[in-house]
């Protein structure tokens, strides 16, 4: 783990390098055990660890495997919080019948849409906006938003980029979804950072960033400036 995580030895102190890493096939009973140890060394009655998974809908299955593993004493000082989309997958199904069969320990919170008080509250913060702009987009994202946070905040931040002119002159009102906001962002941006983004898009966020400024032709300082 240290191999892969050199941070952990800031909780740890210095450890032994392996000398004989244990074979494919042990593998993952050696990698489960040791982050088993590791959630019993972090997560202590005098430090509780509050663990958060997100997108547990796209849940793999070898992070499915190790979470199955866990002993319900795991949890005396550990909160696991595992949020998800409400949608078929053999590995979610899983998880949730394990984290049900603890009983009391498990408690499932189905988020609701922002009501419009909380939308109208959570416009109030923002800087710039005229009355009338906060009371129609107030109306707008309770009716066509469906109370979407995203919705929200991807339309709030949009409104910090723009102009009262032109807010008006591109209709934020009228916008439909989420999807039409983060294009008109992204439309914002120079064209060159665009294509970077979806070079990124499509390698994956974990692209080292001189490979991604390889494929975009360019030094990983130009690149650095275009994102």
């Amino acid at each position: 783990l240290v191999r892969l995580i050199p941070e952990l030895e800031w909780l740890t102190g210095e450890l032994p390098a392996s000398i004989n890493p244990p074979p494919v096939s042990e593998a993952r009973r050696h990698l489960h055990g040791m982050l088993q140890r590791l959630l019993a060394a972090l997560a202590r009655r005098e430090q509780p660890l509050l663990l958060f998974l997100d997108d547990v809908q796209w849940l793999d299955e070898e992070s499915a495997i190790f979470l199955a593993e866990l002993a319900p004493s795991s949890f005396d000082h550990l909160l696991l919080i595992a949020a998800y989309r409400p949608q078929t997958s053999i590995a979610l199904d899983a998880l949730l019948e394990q984290c049900r069969s603890l009983g009391a320990r498990t408690r499932e919170i189905a988020l609701q849409p922002l009501s419009p008080n909380e939308i109208g509250a959570l416009l109030q913060a923002e800087p710039g906006l005229r009355d009338d702009e906060q009371a129609l987009l107030t109306e707008h994202l309770g009716q066509r938003g469906n109370g979407n946070p995203l919705y929200l905040t991807q339309l709030t931040a949009l409104l910090r980029e723009t102009t009262s002119s032109e807010r008006d002159q591109h209709s934020l009102s009228l916008l439909d979804d989420v999807s039409a906001l983060l294009t008109m962002r992204l439309q914002r941006l120079p064209e060159r950072t665009r294509g970077a983004l979806g070079t990124l898009a499509i390698l994956g966020n974990q692209t080292p960033l001189r490979s991604l400024a390889a494929v975009n032709g360019c030094s990983p300082q130009q690149l650095l400036q275009l994102l």
